[in-house]
């Protein structure tokens, strides 16, 4: 497994358990703090990746 592969999978991965454990999250920017804080990390990380790695989908 390439460490692209590894990447993407780990980010999907992310994805998942960060919404489920933060849905529906008690945080300081009221009710969904905490997922808009998941999801604001997670598209940081999938431009980095994009960047570093390329798309997730090569057509």
């Amino acid at each position: 497994m390439s460490v692209s592969i590894a990447y993407w999978v780990l980010m999907l991965i992310w994805l998942v358990f960060g919404l489920a454990t933060n849905w529906p999250g008690r945080g300081f920017f009221g009710p969904y703090g905490g997922v808009v804080n998941s999801l604001l990390l997670f598209v940081l990380f999938v431009l980095l990746g994009w960047h570093v790695f390329g798309a997730p989908i090569h057509g």
